[in-house]
């Protein structure tokens, strides 16, 4: 009876410890890999079952800034630190007029272009309907150069990976499904 008794207790919390929180973009299912809150915030990242912070190759962040209250300038300002810190990558900026949002999508590869890692990002920003503050996305994509950026991106097939991905990221408003209540909520 003990025995069984003791198995039930585990098996009860090895399930409560394996809830997780997750949102899903399309077919994919991201789960919280890391969370942080502070007077100023908070912010959650979710990576893919097989993958850890260490070895992602698709993130996802949730970011809350609460003293922060412009979408736009948010992102205006995210994308002038980027140009200035990657003074050749391209930067797409526009604003959302369902959601009241603003996006930035960019890449940012090694100079090298031989070694390293290509990573693609997508932010948008938006009031934060739930508590004040700016509620900011991010969906980013990385790949490991091999060989060359050119053969790299080509293998990756990109164009045809951010054409695919981008409507889904716009649509989807990155929803957090909370395990431990079920219920379904953006922060």
């Amino acid at each position: 009876m003990r025995t069984t008794t003791l198995l039930l207790v585990l098996l009860t919390l090895s399930c409560g410890a394996s809830a997780a929180n997750s949102i899903t973009i399309g077919k994919k299912v991201y789960f919280e890999a890391y969370r942080e809150e502070n007077k100023d915030g908070s912010l959650r990242e979710y990576v893919q079952p097989s993958e850890s912070l260490d070895t992602w190759t698709t993130l996802i962040g949730v970011r809350i800034f609460n003293k922060l209250t412009s979408p736009k300038e948010y992102i205006l300002n995210m994308a002038a630190e980027y140009k200035r810190r990657f003074p050749l990558n391209q930067f797409a900026i526009f604003e959302n007029h369902k959601t009241g949002g603003w996006i930035v999508d960019y890449i940012i590869f090694p100079s090298d272009l031989t070694e390293g890692v290509i990573e693609w990002n997508f932010f948008e920003a938006v009031p934060n309907k739930s508590g004040g503050g700016i509620l900011v996305n991010q969906f980013a994509a990385r790949r490991t150069v091999v060989n060359s950026l050119r053969e790299t991106m080509k293998e990756w097939n990109f164009k045809e990976y951010r054409t695919s991905m981008f409507p889904l990221l716009v649509e989807s408003g990155f929803p957090i499904k909370e395990e431990e209540s079920g219920r379904r909520k953006t922060p």
